[in-house]
């Protein structure tokens, strides 16, 4: 589940805004025509618990072992650090944009970061015209 400390905006850029940081209280207050064609940048952080432990992989080089198997040490793990999503907010969004995502994780390669950016984006082109930042 995600908690309220796990959403945060960072910002607001175009129009007459420029990026600077921005608390939801302030947000919700503000007059909507003060972001009318801006976009909001926000990070949601997405609590991830292996329901049995993992196998990571670090270290070693890109190439592969003998066995096809990425060269590295690996570790068993049952936590791992959240995935961070930052996200922008395009004007239009939620009615007629999708946002803009950028997935980080210092555990992922970038290969699997990338294919999961893409499987947000699918999911999220059948769902537009919803807030689906809380559906993915």
């Amino acid at each position: 589940s995600i908690c309220s400390d796990d959403f945060q905006f960072i910002g607001v850029e175009g129009g007459s805004e420029t990026c600077s940081p921005l608390d939801l209280a302030e947000l919700l207050e503000a007059e909507a025509s003060r972001f009318d064609g801006c976009s909001l940048r926000c990070q949601l952080l997405v609590h991830l618990q292996a329901a049995w432990p993992v196998s990571v992989v670090f270290g070693g080089h890109s190439g592969h072992g003998d066995d096809g198997e990425q060269a590295g040490a690996s570790i068993s793990v049952k936590h791992l650090p959240p995935l961070c999503l930052h996200l922008l907010l395009r004007p239009g969004y939620p009615a007629h944009a999708l946002p803009h995502i950028e997935v980080l994780a210092t555990w992922l390669s970038q290969q699997k970061l990338n294919s999961l950016c893409e499987k947000l984006l699918q999911l999220g082109a059948d769902l537009l015209g919803m807030p689906l930042i809380f559906e993915w």
